[in-house]
């Protein structure tokens, strides 16, 4: 699905915004575009690989390394529009093989965690992905409502059983294409 190999070396600074710029996909193609965890796939569309910052957020090169206290999501994509300095559109993923309820923790604790460092603007767009490999419970309206209370009123929590083929997520326009 990709060649990235952007995160194979451990991440050794203190700093928050240093480890932020150090977990950053640096590919100059579209493996930017890409990630994978658990057989679960996305790709992002909508948009050049250019304009997106892909962020590896828990594990291994991370953001923040295994054995980190806290639970946070997989990956962090942000595009970045011309004339700002923050990110515009913003979607949060979770890779997980079941458990969306954890996923949505996880996905919660990330959105503060990155509005505590000021790497998210008050107008930005923050969504959620959960790629799950099991068909989800009825999650009703209450692992939405938890998202969008931290998230904002305009934010989408997007839940899906995908297996085999990667979620197609329109950055751009917020949606799932697929």
């Amino acid at each position: 699905m990709g060649s990235c190999r952007c995160y194979e070396s451990e991440i050794t600074s203190t700093d928050w915004h240093e480890r932020f710029d150090a977990a950053k996909c640096k590919c100059p193609h579209n493996g930017r575009l890409h990630a994978e965890e658990n057989r679960r796939k996305i790709k992002i569309c909508g948009v050049d690989y250019k304009s997106v910052d892909k962020i590896k957020v828990d594990g291994d090169g991370g953001l923040f390394p295994k054995g980190h206290a806290g639970r946070y999501c997989d990956y962090f994509f942000g595009h970045i529009s011309n004339d700002s300095a923050f990110y515009v559109n913003n979607v949060f993923v979770e890779l997980k093989g079941s458990g969306v309820k954890q996923a949505n923790s996880q996905i919660i604790s990330t959105v503060n965690n990155f509005k505590t460092n000021s790497k998210l603007s008050s107008d930005s767009i923050i969504n959620g992905v959960i790629i799950t490999g099991c068909v989800p419970k009825a999650t009703g309206s209450t692992e939405v409502n938890r998202f969008k209370k931290v998230a904002g009123k305009d934010s989408k929590l997007h839940i899906r059983s995908i297996r085999n083929h990667p979620l197609e997520y329109d950055i751009v326009n917020n949606k799932v294409a697929n």
